[in-house]
């Protein structure tokens, strides 16, 4: 697929970000892993997922994806597959949804306008949880424990010198940045 942004050429307007109208909420686990899963191999496989609600959040579906995107995926994958990333998503997002009898599940054209309406969250997600999802573990293991770097203002910055170093956050974040620089969305 081509990199064709489907982002409308208008700029950010609070208003129509927080349109009650225009939002489709969902429920998303916060740590939804394998070891959530209880599986059951008698005559047929059956698995069952247990979710702790206390860490769910209501929310959109372009938090969701945003987050997903900006965290989760290798930089060459999502340059070349961003596109087909999103589509698969709202593809598994509506079977699940059909699948629950969710009425009137958001159409393409949903999921694209409120992916487009939480770009924000993806600005968040690089400069505040990317840093330490893509630090180096290996340099992380020579300095402080979290604890201790609470009274280690030297070690603060140690660790704060790695999390903003590592090649996977400076490419990331050079592609991300520049990307919205070009769709307008740090204007």
């Amino acid at each position: 697929m081509s990199e064709q942004p489907f982002w409308p050429p208008s700029r950010y307007v609070v208003p129509d970000i927080v349109s009650e109208e225009k939002k489709t909420l969902l429920c998303f686990p916060e740590d939804l892993l394998g070891n959530k899963a209880r599986i059951n191999f008698k005559k047929k496989l059956r698995v069952k997922l247990h979710i702790d609600l206390q860490m769910c959040y209501l929310g959109s579906p372009g938090l969701d994806l945003n987050y997903f995107l900006t965290t989760s995926i290798q930089l060459e994958v999502l340059q070349m597959k961003r596109y087909e990333l999103i589509h698969h998503y709202y593809k598994e997002l509506k079977t699940t949804l059909e699948l629950n009898n969710y009425q009137n599940p958001p159409s393409y054209e949903d999921i694209k306008r409120t992916l487009y309406r939480t770009e924000f969250y993806a600005i968040w997600a690089l400069e505040c949880a990317f840093p330490l999802i893509s630090m180096d573990t290996a340099s992380v293991s020579q300095t402080k424990s979290s604890f201790d770097l609470l009274s280690d203002s030297i070690a603060v910055k140690d660790r704060r010198n790695i999390m903003f170093h590592t090649k996977r956050f400076t490419t990331t974040a050079k592609y991300l940045l520049d990307r919205w620089d070009e769709l307008g969305i740090l204007d």
